[in-house]
């Protein structure tokens, strides 16, 4: 009898084990309680507005960035850089030398984390619109020939790389830190919602150059 009231009295191991790991995991995570069923930080419109409002400059700046480089890449090293010498070659090695810069610029942030936090958030997105000068650049560029489209195509695709996977970077390296623990989460998912917004305006953009 004894024995029977021990086995009533106490909890199924299988629902502690379960609530102790929910328990552990959210408290880790710095996340509301899993068991007594409250949401979690960041779900709902005023919460992810107020998250966004202060990772601002990280969110325009990664917009920006790719904004201003899908109007250009691969668009206009494709159709409008051309080259006598090099023929068809010469915007192959354009792209290539785009996506090489583009590696390069990322891995920065990654070997060199300083290099992440060179500058205030504020800088950071003044210097991805400043960014924009690209386009009337490569429109010069672009109606030049000889030696100098080459030397400058070259040399307007290697900064658009670098830049591009710089600043892409380190603004989402350097976001989660504007903001809790708690808050990571939805902070990475407006992130993401700011690249594709950049990405598909750039896309958009990239068309322009045929009107």
């Amino acid at each position: 009898y004894e024995s029977e009231l021990a086995m009533n009295d106490a909890p199924s191991s299988s629902s502690s084990s379960f609530v102790g790991i929910g328990t552990r995991a959210s408290n880790r995570r710095g996340m509301w309680r899993v068991e007594d069923g409250t949401r979690r930080a960041g779900t709902t419109l005023r919460d992810a507005a107020a998250i966004a409002w202060r990772v601002k400059y990280h969110a325009f700046a990664v917009a920006i960035t790719y904004v201003v480089t899908l109007s250009i890449f691969p668009g206009v090293l494709a159709e409008d850089l051309r080259d006598d010498a090099m023929g068809d070659w010469f915007p192959v090695a354009l792209i290539a030398a785009f996506n090489l810069a583009d590696v390069v610029g990322k891995c920065v942030p990654g070997v060199y984390p300083a290099a992440a936090t060179a500058f205030s958030p504020r800088t950071m997105a003044w210097a991805t619109a400043a960014r924009v000068f690209f386009v009337p650049a490569f429109y010069v560029v672009a109606g030049w020939s000889g030696v100098g489209v080459v030397a400058g195509g070259v040399a307007l695709t290697l900064a658009l790389g670098v830049t591009n996977g710089w600043y892409s970077a380190s603004v989402m390296m350097t976001a989660p830190k504007a903001v809790s623990a708690a808050e990571c989460e939805a902070c990475g998912t407006i992130m993401v919602f700011f690249l594709l917004s950049g990405l598909t305006i750039g896309a958009f953009c990239g068309w322009l150059w045929l009107v």
